[in-house]
């Protein structure tokens, strides 16, 4: 199968232009002006005027089928990459997390592509989440990055989720990861400052969404930033750090970076259009994530950040739920389950509030939705581009018009969106997965299964 979009804006992190796209067997074949010249003849041709066309977005932080405590997420992997596809998100990176007391790594990665395979609609890889960092496990690294996955992710936070792992263990996994070539990553909020702020305010009575943010302070999110990136430079291991949303965690990734640290960093669309604000309105308790959104001043720099290469990636860490799952404990902030939707929404979010606002380029766009976590995470050079050669992942973008984000308009399983009411500029129109139309003018088009497991190879 063979067509042809023409006239459309095509984007590239190194520059924009009006040219055609030919795709065949799902790859792209040529981008050039006229290209309807030099192609077969009963090509179908694809009219892109006005429109922008951007490579397929990849979000490498998602969470769908998972659960914070007891509470369920209410996205599988079917409906939340079916959102993903209808907001221009042809591939997602989620998570196996290795349940602590012995569980095997490897096999936590096996179930979890045994349990995403047939429900995905757009394409996926997988960060293994290193929770026992024993010697047995160490040994599992080389085989699960010969599965395909390069990247490693450690918490250092949630010890009452049997997550947390403490310094002596992330060294010696961030060594392993960093022998065999691999990257670690941290959720990264100071598991002792954590509890003793939390505990401090529940003592205190200060149980409502207002008090929420000093349970987990920008201070606990750069001291965690700081150890993890001693430990790495120590182990020659590569780090990213997720969801940086401080101006401190900023200062020091670029203070590291001058230094010629090797660290990465995303952040998300809640850090960069939200501030601390929220936790005063009377239902606060939906805005509750970890960490924290944070005052008004912390978006312009995470803004500048991404502007400058300081941050690289934007990932919505998108945890669903409905506002009874919310609400249910909203006058106890410890119990409500943390975490927002954010998959559909993604793009039109950093491309309004973002490249309309005047605060990062269309180029610089394209390089942190999709570029740069395909470099990062071993999808590149067959995702993240729009090149001879790659997988015709793409988005027709339209920038006319706008409209208001709600809710019961979007594909997402949940009756609540942090970002309602926000005007948003422009809309998807159509996206293709390896060349084949995933969605197109609001109907969603894809299938479950459709989507394939992305073995990475990463290049240090």
């Amino acid at each position: 199968m063979s067509w042809i979009i023409s006239g459309g804006t095509v984007v590239t992190p190194w520059g924009r232009q009006v040219a055609d796209v030919f795709v065949e067997d799902g790859i792209i074949q040529a981008v050039g002006k006229n290209l309807r010249l030099l192609c077969p003849k009963g090509v179908d041709d694809l009219d892109a005027s006005g429109c922008l066309l951007l490579p397929g977005v990849i979000d490498a932080h998602v969470q769908l089928e998972g659960k914070y405590k007891e509470t369920v997420m209410t996205d599988d992997f079917f409906s939340g990459t079916r959102a993903a596809a209808c907001g221009g998100i042809t591939t997602i990176i989620d998570f196996a997390v290795q349940p602590q007391g012995g569980h095997s790594a490897l096999q936590t990665l096996k179930s979890r592509r045994a349990q995403a395979d047939p429900k995905v609609c757009v394409d996926y890889a997988l960060h293994v989440g290193i929770t026992d960092p024993s010697e047995e496990t160490m040994r599992e690294i080389g085989p699960i990055m010969e599965a395909g996955v390069t990247s490693f992710k450690c918490y250092m936070t949630y010890r009452h989720r049997g997550r947390l792992m403490e310094e002596p263990g992330l060294l010696r996994t961030m060594k392993e990861v960093g022998r065999q070539g691999g990257i670690v990553e941290v959720h990264a909020e100071n598991n002792n400052l954590v509890e003793s702020m939390t505990d401090n305010l529940l003592a205190q009575g200060r149980t409502s969404s207002r008090d929420f943010p000093q349970s987990r302070t920008d201070l606990a999110e750069e001291v965690a930033v700081s150890t993890a990136i001693l430990l790495a430079q120590s182990a020659n291991c590569d780090l990213y750090i997720h969801h940086v949303s401080s101006s401190r965690t900023e200062e020091l990734l670029r203070a590291t970076q001058a230094r010629g640290g090797h660290v990465l960093g995303e952040t998300c669309p809640q850090y960069l259009v939200l501030d601390d604000r929220v936790y005063q309105r009377e239902d606060g308790a939906r805005f509750i994530m970890n960490p924290p959104i944070r005052g008004e001043g912390s978006k312009e720099i995470l803004w500048k950040a991404l502007a400058d290469g300081v941050l690289h990636t934007v990932g919505t860490d998108h945890c669903s739920y409905t506002i009874a799952q919310k609400d249910q404990h909203q006058d106890r902030f410890d119990a409500v389950p943390a975490g927002v939707p954010g998959l559909e929404t993604l793009l039109s979010l950093v491309y309004s509030y973002g490249v309309c606002a005047g605060r990062i380029t269309l180029e610089k766009l394209t390089e942190i939705l999709s570029f740069n976590p395909a470099r990062i995470f071993g999808l590149a050079p067959q995702k993240g581009l729009i090149q001879p050669g790659a997988d015709a992942d793409l988005v027709l973008y339209d920038p006319r018009g706008s409209y208001p984000i709600r809710a019961e308009e979007l594909h997402m399983s949940t009756d609540f969106n942090a970002f309602e009411g926000m005007e948003v500029q422009g809309s998807v129109r159509m996206t293709w997965l390896r060349g084949e139309a995933i969605y197109q003018e609001g109907q969603f088009l894809g299938r479950a299964g459709m989507g394939r497991f992305l073995p990475g190879c990463r290049q240090r």
